[in-house]
């Protein structure tokens, strides 16, 4: 038997799941902030965030797989075409987009990156790399490339570290 919630009298519980909601809301931030999101703007265009990230990483990490002229929507649209053509590669590169995403924006050092991925994602950056100080280096270059598709995140430390304070 399963534990089961059951709401007080005269209340309704309600469970949402919207799709990739802290990335929405972080967007939202730098939008409020800054008045401008390169990650609002691809999720406003009906993008999926995670599959433009994971297409970020593979051509950063990978870049025979993609053409060297191509901008990033175009790379992400090539990306794309991976999910029929090589469903494991696309889910390689998607997945391992997850914790980057959703990790970064949160602070995440580069040894606790590492950690978080296996943890939350089961995305083994040891095993990928080959060791724990490679795998460090490899969560830097993920970060490096965060940052490069979403130049926001830059600022949005810079007022973390500028405006927001521990209580």
């Amino acid at each position: 038997v399963r534990e089961a919630y059951v709401a007080d009298e005269g209340h309704v519980l309600c469970s949402i799941d919207y799709s990739y909601i802290e990335l929405v809301s972080a967007a939202q931030k730098c939008l409020d902030l800054f008045g401008q999101s390169v990650l609002a703007d691809k999720i406003n265009a009906g993008f999926d965030p995670h599959a433009y990230l994971g297409a970020g990483l593979a051509r950063k990490l990978e870049p025979s797989a993609f053409k060297a002229s191509a901008n990033d929507d175009e790379n992400y649209l090539s990306f794309l075409e991976q999910k029929k053509a090589n469903p494991p590669w696309y889910k390689h590169w998607r997945t391992l987009a997850k914790p980057t995403g959703l990790g970064l924006p949160g602070g995440l050092g580069a040894a606790r990156f590492v950690a978080y991925a296996k943890s939350q994602f089961g995305v083994d950056l040891i095993k990928i790399a080959g060791s724990r100080e490679a795998a460090v280096e490899l969560a830097k270059a993920l970060k490096q490339e965060w940052l490069d598709l979403y130049p926001e995140f830059k600022a949005y430390f810079e007022w973390v570290n500028r405006d927001c304070i521990d209580v």
